[in-house]
């Protein structure tokens, strides 16, 4: 995982990331970590990020894949454990996440564009 991380992806040379999450809001944020506005003490515990951070801030373009179900789909995550455009493009640009963020998430009823 190292040689992945640190020669591929740091280095700008992985064209599309693939991702996944239990929540996804309409920046494209992903929460693969808890569920529940307490990290302490969520409702459920999630798996965690595993690598999708770092192909969110450095692959050169994302795409989100989950089935179209409304509690995928909050107004905002309950955790932020992938970055997508934050609270808007400017705010991306601001944090210097060189990837260009996620492109669309993919569900079993369509595409949809953050």
């Amino acid at each position: 995982m190292y040689d992945i991380f640190a020669l591929y992806l740091q280095r700008g040379n992985i064209d599309v990331g693939f991702m996944g999450g239990a929540q996804i809001d309409r920046f494209g944020n992903i929460n693969a970590t808890v569920i529940g506005a307490d990290y302490q003490h969520p409702k459920t515990r999630l798996p965690g990020s595993g690598g999708a951070q770092e192909i969110a801030a450095w692959a050169n373009r994302c795409y989100i894949m989950t089935p179209h179900q409304k509690r995928r789909f909050p107004e905002k995550v309950d955790f932020r454990t992938s970055a997508g455009y934050l609270g808007g493009r400017h705010e991306r640009e601001a944090a210097h996440l060189r990837g260009g963020g996620p492109q669309a998430v993919v569900t079993d009823l369509g595409l949809m564009e953050p």
